[in-house]
């Protein structure tokens, strides 16, 4: 396996993987609104500062994503974090979390948010085991109810 910086190209293995993550929990996927950052990766993630990783098999077959967004200077926030359902359990979800929170610390980041369901509670667990906490932070995604977040030290 090997984590690496998705392309334009990678779209369809990208949403099939979020498509069926989102319905593991019961929800849509919504192509106009919470998944709209999907349609250009390149232009919402890199060109703002942010990047989306991909977890990929020897045999090019992509398991899990993960995108971080930067919000300003020193704050990013972590969109899109699915492994597929048979790669579940077995630390690639840590692999990709970990990635994106080396890159946001090499650009500086003091604060790194998130947002997710009560329904994850596998995803929350994982998020706490690194440092996250459940915050008060504006949620703007419609179908989450949690947000949390990281102190970044420098």
């Amino acid at each position: 396996m090997k984590i690496r910086k998705a392309k334009n190209k990678d779209f369809k293995q990208v949403v099939s993987i979020v498509k069926e993550g989102l319905k593991e929990y019961g929800f849509s996927y919504a192509p106009k609104t919470s998944e709209s950052d999907l349609k250009n990766i390149k232009k919402i993630y890199v060109s703002s500062g942010g990047t989306f990783l991909v977890c990929e098999t020897i045999e090019n077959e992509i398991i899990a994503t993960g995108g971080l967004l930067r919000v300003n200077m020193t704050s990013y926030k972590i969109r899109k974090m699915y492994v597929k359902k048979k790669y579940q359990n077995k630390g690639i979800g840590k692999l990709v979390l970990n990635e994106l929170i080396k890159f946001a610390t090499t650009k500086g980041a003091k604060k790194i948010v998130l947002e997710t369901t009560n329904e994850m509670k596998a995803a929350i667990k994982m998020y706490q085991s690194f440092g996250f906490l459940i915050s008060n932070e504006k949620i703007e995604s419609p179908r989450c109810r949690v947000s949390m977040k990281l102190a970044v030290k420098n």
